[in-house]
């Protein structure tokens, strides 16, 4: 049973480049200047997550845009599995939890902040 419910647009970069990121806001901006597009550091510490806020997709062409941006192709098979058995698609966590040396260790991702502030902060160009 595939779910048809619109989605809202968010990628993950899981890596540290904010190269691939800066350009993704851009784009989006270029599409959406009406400070929509925000961006957190993600609960690894490792990588970014942008969301596009208030603007929704069916969800193939959510999923279609996302590979076309640079989303992480993990995310992108487990999320097709997702959609073919009905489930929630296009979610980012904003906590990881794990196991480490017999200890619980939780990470929470940073504060969803404006494109405008990002790029003002880590110095990414927008193009």
């Amino acid at each position: 049973m595939v779910k048809e419910e619109p989605v809202e647009l968010s990628i993950d970069f899981d890596e540290p480049d904010v190269a691939p990121v800066s350009t993704v806001i851009g784009l989006l901006r270029g599409m959406y200047p009406d400070g929509r597009v925000l961006v957190r550091q993600s609960s690894s510490g490792e990588g970014w997550h942008v969301y596009l806020q208030g603007i929704w997709f069916h969800p193939d062409d959510a999923m279609r845009l996302r590979a076309k941006l640079g989303d992480c192709e993990g995310r992108l098979a487990v999320d097709s599995l997702r959609r073919e058995a009905g489930l929630t698609t296009s979610t980012l966590f904003g906590t990881k939890a794990k196991i480490e040396n017999d200890r619980l260790v939780v990470k929470n991702a940073g504060e969803w902040m404006t494109s405008d502030k990002w790029l003002e902060r880590y110095g990414g160009i927008p193009i």
